[in-house]
């Protein structure tokens, strides 16, 4: 069960977990919260590195030191090239399996809005392809509203099957759809 607690939303295991508390109860409320990207990446990359590590230990407990220091030494020279160019190879493998299982970021020519459950005007329509955890998402969308324009946003989050059709790789992802569903201005 998740809850809120100064604007921030938790997870009971934060409550166990040190760094979160001194992140969420000292820093962010001084500092803000900051752009927040796709977890998704890292947290492949972390999976992945804990796979390694995990091997590298069964090796060392089996007797291959051999094989248990070549996984070690693996994990620390990719999160040293991490650290120090700010490449991370998981998240990487991460966007290549996702460009293989049909995620593509493309170019949104037509837009049907009765889909998105809007409802198709005369006028200009704004779609804008958000996340809960995106506060760049939540900041256009503000940009967009107080400029007097209609928006119609798609949580990509609960309809991944838009993100799909649509080539929504990345978000805040926004559209300008004119009459007929013809998209008429990239805005994101």
């Amino acid at each position: 069960m998740r809850g809120y607690e100064g604007g921030h939303e938790y997870h009971p295991v934060e409550a166990y977990c040190l760094p979160c508390l001194l992140y969420f109860g000292v820093i962010q409320p001084r500092f803000g919260e900051g752009p927040i990207e796709d977890s998704r990446p890292p947290r492949f990359a972390l999976i992945v590195g804990v796979i390694f590590l995990g091997a590298a230990t069964a090796g060392h407990v089996a007797g291959l030191t051999a094989i248990g220091w070549a996984l070690g030494l693996i994990v620390a020279a990719l999160a040293l090239l991490a650290a120090t160019t700010g490449l991370c190879v998981g998240c990487e493998m991460y966007k290549i399996g996702a460009r293989l299982r049909g995620i593509r970021p493309g170019q949104i020519l037509r837009v049907d809005l009765s889909e998105l459950g809007a409802e198709h005007s005369e006028g200009e329509t704004v779609v804008q392809f958000t996340h809960p955890l995106c506060t760049d998402c939540r900041t256009l969308e503000e940009e967009l509203r107080s400029a007097g324009r209609r928006v119609v946003t798609v949580d990509v989050s609960r309809r991944p099957e838009l993100a799909r059709k649509y080539g929504v790789a990345l978000v805040p992802t926004a559209v300008a759809v004119g009459p007929g569903g013809l998209v008429t201005e990239r805005i994101a």
